[in-house]
């Protein structure tokens, strides 16, 4: 449940929010393969089955860094792209403004 209800991300108003909710899924996907993984080892998971599920735990793994590493990208072209509009000094205030 906790990795998808960070999806709430989409809904925040700053992009350094929303990128921060991806990491936060990671965490919960590392949290969900230990589990999985004790429970294999305490034989409550088929091998079969635990071998799918270590596949589909990294297929998620995958997709969120891939997920965030596009957010982070589009973050700081954005950044890049004001500052050079704005001027050597602007910076500063461009920071505060991206992380409001």
């Amino acid at each position: 449940m906790s990795i998808p209800s960070n999806a709430e991300g989409y809904g925040r108003r700053t992009s350094v929010d929303y990128i921060r909710m991806p990491y936060i899924s990671y965490g919960s996907v590392c949290e969900l393969e230990t589990q999985i993984l004790l429970a294999g080892d305490l034989g409550y998971i088929l091998k079969g089955e635990l071998g799918t599920a270590k596949k589909d735990i990294a297929e998620i793994e995958r997709m969120l860094k891939a997920l965030t590493t596009s957010l982070e990208n589009k973050h700081l072209h954005l950044f890049k792209a004001t500052a050079a509009i704005l001027g050597p000094s602007s910076p500063t205030i461009l920071e505060k403004n991206l992380m409001k």
